[in-house]
């Protein structure tokens, strides 16, 4: 069955946990093991940056609007809107926005 979901349109929360700062965290569709990829849409301020974190399957995220890093391992690479990035499962990541204006992440997590 599909669906239509407006992501702007869903209430996020502000994500201060584990390292976070200044990122509003939506979750459009939960993670389902074996079933369903975890997507999320997130507003980073900025100045601000995800939780260094990892996933037990692979990562991929699309840049929407602004620019910043991608903070993996011992490597900082520059990232863009229209960037679609691809993360193997279990490399630590963070994004960061070093722009001047909103940087906004479409997250696909276990796909």
């Amino acid at each position: 069955m599909s669906s239509i979901v407006n992501c702007k349109k869903i209430n996020g929360v502000i994500s201060e946990e584990s390292g976070a700062r200044g990122m509003l965290y939506r979750q459009i569709i939960p993670k389902v093991e074996g079933k369903t990829p975890g997507i999320t849409y997130n507003d980073i301020i900025p100045g601000g940056n995800t939780k260094d974190h990892q996933h037990a399957g692979i990562h991929i995220t699309y840049i929407v609007c602004g620019h910043g890093q991608l903070r993996s391992g011992d490597k900082i690479t520059e990232v863009n809107e229209g960037d679609l990035i691809y993360i193997d499962p279990f490399e630590r990541h963070c994004f960061v926005n070093t722009g001047d204006e909103m940087m906004t992440l479409l997250g696909f997590q276990g796909v």
